[in-house]
This record gives structure tokens, C-alpha cells and sequence, in this order.
């Protein structure tokens, strides 16, 4: 499971209601070090089923339910994520993973060619896009958020005649980095990343739009992540 985006210039931005800005109160809600652990497992001939529990300061801030199980040629990894009370609005709401390869060839069904989030997409069109990791990084001065892609149908991640196709039965988001969310948290500068020797996948359910809060208006309420229950699917398949 997977909560936390590096925040953007708009995230550290004062909400000019008075209010903090929305990455202090992701911080202060701990969701920048949250500390998983597996509180139940079961496994059988058909599939496994863990529950994490994540919290912060000693405190329950998500409890994910996940299953794995095989149908037919594809693992299906199914998901039940639960915010507890008094959470602000979430950075996402998805899965991360680092690749053993790399540097896989990346292809994808959905909003391209270049990075777009939940209410910076329209001037991204549907379509099939090739691209490499590197193509995902946005090197802004300072380190943040980058190289989502959103309305995602597939995205298949491929190294000579290996290949990985990932699917959901709803639109999903997704991105990939050299750099995982806690170094371009940590960073000020672009000159202190360094590339990791594995590549994160990030597949989110949703991520919260990026608003316009260093200029303008915060994120508009449709566009952020509010934590409540919500169950989400992914599947993996050869080809």
C-alpha cells in the first residue's frame, strides 16, 4: 500500500482560506513515515490473503486488506483499503513496487504523452504510448510529484521477450521513477537525487489532483482524495 506523493509547490502552498497548507497536514497526520506490518495471513491452494496495518506514532491511520490469487493465466491482487477517523484529504490511494529490471521498455493505454494528473489532463489525449522510465521524470528545480499518468486501461512493462501486462477493470493511475517518493521528499534540489538501482512502480487507485495553491485556489474538492473505504484490483499477466 501506498499513500504518500513528495509534495508540490502547490501541496506546500498556504490554502488561502486560513487553513494549513496540505502538506503539513499530511505530515502532521504522519503519513509521510508510516510503519506497515502484517496483522493477519492465510494461504491456501488458490490464493494468499494478508491485512497491514499502518500507522503512525503508534497510531492506526489505514488498515489494507489484500488478496493474491491466480485466474487463470493472470494474478489477480485484489484490494480493501480503510483510512480511520480524522484523516485530511489523502496524497493517493494506490500500490508501489520496486522492478527488478532496470530499465523496462513501458507501454501504455491512457492519457499521454506527458505527465497529467486528475485536473491537469485535458490537454493529454487518449492513446498508446511507448516510453521509457526516464520519459516518466519531470525535473523540476524543486524535487516533488512528477510523471503521473492518468485514465489508464493497461500498461505493460517489457525487457527483451519478457513482458508484464498490468490491467484493471476500472481507469487506474500510474507512474515510474528512478527516485522514490521519500528522496524527492527529502531533496531541494534536483543536484542531490540520486538514481536508484531499482525502478518504483506506482499504481494508484486515485492521486489527488495538483490544485493551485502557490498562485490560485487549492485543489478543487472533486479532484482530491477523500479517505474513506475503497476497494480496488489489479491484475498481472505475461504478454
Amino acid at each position: 500500500m501506498n499513500i504518500w506523493r513528495a509534495p508540490t509547490d502547490n501541496d506546500e502552498a498556504l490554502i488561502y482560506t486560513g487553513d494549513l497548507q496540505l502538506a503539513e497536514r499530511w505530515k502532521s497526520a504522519g503519513l509521510d513515515d508510516l510503519v506497515l506490518s502484517t496483522s493477519s495471513f492465510a494461504a491456501d491452494d488458490q490464493s494468499v490473503v494478508l491485512t497491514t496495518e499502518a500507522r503512525a506514532g503508534g497510531e492506526l491511520r489505514f488498515t489494507h486488506h489484500h488478496s493474491y490469487r491466480l485466474v487463470d493465466d493472470t494474478l489477480l491482487v485484489e484490494n480493501t483499503v480503510e483510512p480511520a477517523d480524522g484523516l485530511p484529504p489523502l496524497p493517493r490511494i494506490g500500490l508501489a513496487t520496486r522492478l527488478a529490471s532496470p530499465d523496462p521498455a513501458v507501454r501504455y493505454f491512457g492519457r499521454g504523452p506527458h505527465e497529467n494528473y486528475r485536473d491537469r489532463n485535458t490537454g493529454a489525449a487518449v492513446g498508446i504510448y511507448d516510453a521509457s522510465v526516464d520519459d516518466f521524470h519531470v525535473p523540476y528545480i524543486y524535487p516533488q510529484e512528477n510523471g503521473n499518468r492518468t485514465d489508464l486501461r493497461w500498461l505493460r512493462l517489457s525487457r527483451g521477450d519478457t513482458s508484464l501486462r498490468i490491467s484493471s477493470d476500472r481507469l487506474f493511475e500510474a507512474g515510474l521513477s528512478r527516485f522514490d517518493a521519500h528522496q524527492l521528499t527529502a531533496a531541494t534540489a534536483t543536484w542531490q537525487l540520486t538514481p536508484d538501482e531499482h525502478v518504483t512502480l506506482y499504481l494508484d487507485h486515485l492521486q489527488s489532483g495538483l490544485g493551485g495553491g502557490s498562485c490560485g485556489p487549492m485543489t478543487l474538492d472533486r479532484y482530491l482524495v477523500h479517505p474513506r473505504t475503497v476497494d480496488f484490483a489489479f491484475g498481472f499477466a505475461a504478454g
